[in-house]
């Protein structure tokens, strides 16, 4: 069982990366809509906990690392002010979602209504998940797409996934760091493992994920 999540992680981050870049190739739009709907999804499925190599965390990471990968390559292909514009539009989407997901959780349900519970469970602890992450969000976003253009001025002849690689180490362990004490504290048993253990997992999604970004911006990116 611990090996099935393994590959679907993996699998996840496969699915995740190749839906960004197919999403860069349609054009500016398509990339700002890809990126909302995964910071949506990391936010929504966090509360899910996993079991990976015997240790207990969650198995949203594949959707925050493809969210920021888009940030970063719109802002390499598009420029920052784009860059800048899709993480606002990211954010406005998971303020919609929990404003609606709230509003949903309100409904009196029917007498012969069977799912009322089952959705309380999965969006009660939305609103509070959802302004951690929106906090974390955006600040761990515009520190992605800054860095990134740092690293571009300073070393403007290396290669796209250098730049995506380096950036991405740095700004996820502040993501993490943030959301993890801020929307996490009290909903997960063992908070602190769950943290250090996402950050080794994050750590090798972004160097798993590399070799995708170099052959997804030469095929696509371009």
């Amino acid at each position: 069982m611990v090996m099935l999540n393994e590959l679907l992680v993996v699998l996840l981050l496969l699915i995740n990366v190749a839906i960004t870049f197919w999403a860069l190739k349609i054009g500016f739009e398509a990339s700002c809509v890809v990126a909302a709907i995964q910071a949506i999804c990391a936010n929504l499925f966090v509360c899910k906990q996993i079991c990976l190599c015997g240790l207990t965390l969650t198995g949203t990471d594949a959707y925050v690392l493809a969210a920021m990968l888009g940030f970063v390559l719109i802002r390499e292909k598009f420029g920052v002010d784009h860059a800048k514009k899709c993480i606002w539009f990211s954010l406005g989407s998971m303020i919609f979602f929990t404003v609606v997901s709230s509003l949903h959780c309100a409904f009196i349900p029917a007498c012969v209504d069977c799912t009322h519970a089952a959705w309380t469970v999965v969006l009660a602890p939305l609103p509070r998940l959802m302004f951690a992450s929106i906090g974390a969000f955006a600040i761990s976003s515009f520190i992605d797409i800054w860095l990134y253009g740092l690293l571009r001025i300073k070393w403007p002849t290396a290669p796209v996934w250098i730049r995506v690689t380096g950036t991405a180490v740095c700004v996820h362990t502040i993501d993490t760091l943030i959301f993890g004490f801020v929307g996490l504290y009290g909903l997960v048993a063992s908070l602190s493992a769950i943290m250090a253990v996402s950050l080794v997992l994050k750590y090798v999604l972004i160097f798993v994920q590399a070799p995708l970004v170099a052959f997804g911006w030469k095929v696509f990116g371009k």
